[in-house]
């Protein structure tokens, strides 16, 4: 029994070190390289989007038709809507959504895929990962998918706005649909806990999306803000008219709910 031996202190302190050292080195090289799997990867689906988006585009060419396009400028550049994007993104066997499809000249000239909460953005040049967010990035993807846009068509047939901070319809007598779509954009990645948004129906059946940089709540309540502005179609397709213009908003207590919402 006296002649066994263990480890003395300095030797278990010297391994704990070199143990730390190589973590300190290993774990940020591993996740580089999980990174760049992953980025990889996202490129790739993106690649196969834009594959099968120029191959269709390219079939309309020859066929010298754009019957499939329903909205054209002066230009002769054309746009999908969101639907028609879907196909495309499900013929590619894509998982994410096709925010934004422009063509010129029978090519692809713009592409926004969102897919992983980062954005594939194809400008005619190059395909790349564009991981900032932006105010921007709601509406794209709210409008982007055909699922919500027959949710708010359908709601606008009796309704004349959607808002963010209304409350679920187990919570309320309400439809929910403005909580359906925020808990579709949380599932999406959108860091919209420090927004508030409103949608509403304009006289010419397009819909308005007024979004506000900062959750309202009750000490809002008859101060005016500022907003951002978008109006869009039912289709999908975001209007560049006034895209992003600055508005100002009153908030006042919803008449359908204890909630603040943003109206013009």
């Amino acid at each position: 029994m006296n002649n066994q031996k263990g480890f003395t202190l300095v030797e278990i302190i010297v391994t704990v070190v070199i143990l730390a050292v190589l973590m300190a080195v290993a774990v940020p090289v591993s996740m580089s390289y999980f990174d760049d799997v992953n980025e990889k990867r996202i490129l790739n689906e993106g690649q196969n989007v834009l594959a099968v988006a120029r191959n269709r585009v390219n079939k309309l060419s020859l066929g010298g038709s754009y019957n499939e396009v329903d909205i054209a400028s002066t230009n002769d550049t054309h746009s999908y809507t969101s639907s028609q994007r879907q196909e495309i993104v499900d013929k590619a066997n894509g998982s994410g959504i096709l925010t934004e499809l422009v063509y010129f000249n029978s090519d692809v000239t713009r592409m926004r895929y969102y897919i992983d909460n980062v954005f594939v953005v194809w400008d005619g040049k190059e395909l790349r990962i564009d991981k900032d967010f932006h105010i921007d990035n709601v509406i794209e993807v709210m409008a982007g998918s055909g699922s919500i846009m027959n949710e708010i068509k359908k709601f606008f047939n009796g309704h004349s706005e959607i808002d963010s901070e209304a409350p679920t319809a187990a919570e309320a007598n309400l439809n929910g649909v403005g909580s359906r779509i925020r808990t579709f954009l949380l599932n999406q990645g959108m860091d919209i806990d420090n927004l508030s948004w409103t949608i509403l129906k304009t006289n010419n059946q397009s819909y308005e999306f007024l979004i506000c940089d900062k959750k309202i709540t009750k000490n809002d309540e008859g101060k005016t803000l500022t907003a951002y502005s978008y109006i869009f179609a039912p289709d999908g397709t975001i209007s560049t008219d006034g895209y992003a213009s600055q508005v100002s908003v009153k908030v006042q207590k919803s008449t359908e709910g204890n909630y603040y919402v943003m109206r013009k």
